[in-house]
């Protein structure tokens, strides 16, 4: 409201209009039932009737020049950047057009494609997501292209209606299709025409066009005032680039990685090897954080106090036999006498004295005789 009220009056008494449209607006929205309540630019509505107002009584010499003249029908020019190059439109035939249209699709066309309001305004005012706020859009301003072929349908006679399709996809938002018989026919039907440029301007500018055919005087101006503010909000939402610059050299400075020339060539080559190696390098971190975790343990090494003592069974693990055993050595009478003899000699199977190491000298040989 106080950017559509600065188009009215000197900027130290647009707070003073918007306040006093802003106060008549919350009557009637308290007297209005709740089924029959104001569209949502009813508001802006008062505004232009308090100025008219105001230009009754001693505050007229706080009205521009610009208003005063249109109030007085002077001039019909838009003020502000429209006023050299007014836009023309069939302005009673948008409006209609849009007050058929549902509460919901007014509003969204009117905060998002009048109003310029970013996405969490218009969601806020809606109750739904931001990030569904350009499709809500798209969608709105289709159903208002479609609702204004269809009246221009209604009020054309028969020949001008077989022109219809054409002039449909003559101006799409997407892909438009040009006709050679519907530049023919609009260059001898002036109604055919009108249209025509009224369904290219919804898709070159829709917000002017809205606003000049809902709001009764500067709906040019104001719809350029709030594209202004939303495209200088964004701007200096966005930082510039010396500003991340600045922000990168104030970050702490990041530690090198280590270069593994050779681990990324076995990445290259073997891939699954690599997710081995990754599932390796986790196993051994989690066991060293283990061991860690109990080497911070500095406590008497006796038993707790208060831990159950676990004692750990002992096991006899029997002897392995041989499954092949051996035979058993065959014993002579010879190899008995020296077996059990005293001071005798040991000897192989053979009758070969064998050494004696215990005794650090060699064995005496004997030999046995049939």
């Amino acid at each position: 409201m106080l950017d559509y009220a600065a188009l009215f009056v000197v900027r130290t008494s647009a707070a003073a209009l918007a306040l006093d449209a802003l106060q008549r607006a919350v009557r009637d929205m308290r007297m209005a039932p709740d089924s029959d309540q104001p569209p949502v630019h009813h508001p802006l509505l008062l505004v232009e009737l308090t100025a008219r107002m105001w230009s009754g009584t001693a505050r007229r010499t706080e009205l521009t020049t610009e208003f005063l003249a249109w109030l007085d029908g002077t001039t019909r020019t838009a003020p502000g950047p429209f006023a050299a190059e007014p836009v023309r439109v069939d302005a009673c035939r948008i409006l209609r057009t849009y007050q058929q249209l549902p509460r919901r699709t007014q509003a969204v066309l009117w905060h998002a494609v009048a109003q310029w309001d970013d996405a969490f305004v218009v969601g806020r005012s809606l109750g739904v997501h931001p990030d569904t706020v350009p499709r809500l859009g798209r969608s709105a301003l289709e159903d208002f292209r479609q609702a204004t072929l269809r009246l221009y349908a209604e009020q054309c006679d028969g020949y001008c209606r077989c022109f219809m399709s054409l002039l449909e996809a003559a101006t799409r938002r997407r892909r438009p299709y040009p006709s050679v018989e519907l530049d023919q026919h609009m260059a001898a039907c002036a109604a055919c025409s009108q249209a025509h440029s009224v369904l290219t301007g919804m898709n070159e500018r829709p917000g002017t066009l809205l606003a000049e055919a809902v709001l009764p005087w500067g709906g040019a101006a104001f719809a350029a005032v709030r594209r202004r503010r939303r495209l200088a909000k964004a701007s200096s939402a966005a930082p510039s680039q010396p500003t991340r610059n600045a922000v990168r050299r104030t970050l702490p400075p990041k530690e090198a990685a280590p270069r593994l020339p050779w681990l990324r060539h076995v990445a290259d080559k073997c891939p699954a090897l690599t997710v081995m190696a990754a599932a390796g390098l986790f196993a051994a971190g989690a066991a060293t954080a283990c061991l860690y975790k109990a080497g911070d343990d500095t406590g008497p090494s006796g038993p707790v106090a208060g831990r159950p003592t676990q004692t750990v069974p002992h096991v006899t693990v029997p002897r392995r036999t041989d499954p092949h055993p051996s035979a058993p050595a065959r014993t002579t009478p010879s190899d008995t006498s020296h077996a059990t003899g005293h001071g005798s000699t040991p000897s192989d199977d053979k009758g070969h004295a064998v050494p004696d190491r215990r005794a650090g000298f060699p064995g005496t040989c004997h030999h046995t005789r049939k």
